[in-house]
C-alpha cells in the first residue's frame, strides 16, 4: 500500500529526547509511542512516531492523554 496510519510529531518544544519522551508518556499517562531515535533518517531527538490503527475513542482518548503530558512539560 501507498499509505499508512502513523505519524510523525515534533516534540522539541517539550525540551525531552525523544526517547524521554516516550519512556516518560508511558509511564506517567500509559501511552505508547514510538522514539524517533529508533528511525534512523530522521532527527533521533525531536520526533516521535504514533500509530492510528484503533478505534476514534481510543485515539482520542490516547490524545487527550499526550495533550496532558505535553502541557505538564511546559510547565516544568
Amino acid at each position: 500500500p501507498a499509505g499508512g496510519l502513523y505519524c510523525f510529531t515534533d516534540i522539541s518544544s517539550t525540551k525531552l529526547t525523544s526517547d524521554q519522551f516516550a519512556t516518560q508518556l508511558l509511564d506517567s499517562k500509559k501511552v505508547a509511542v514510538v522514539p524517533g531515535s529508533a528511525f534512523s533518517h530522521l532527527e533521533k531527538s525531536c520526533y516521535i512516531r504514533s500509530c492510528f490503527a484503533s478505534s476514534m475513542d481510543k485515539i482520542k482518548q490516547a490524545l487527550d492523554r499526550i495533550e496532558a503530558f505535553v502541557s505538564q512539560c511546559h510547565t516544568l
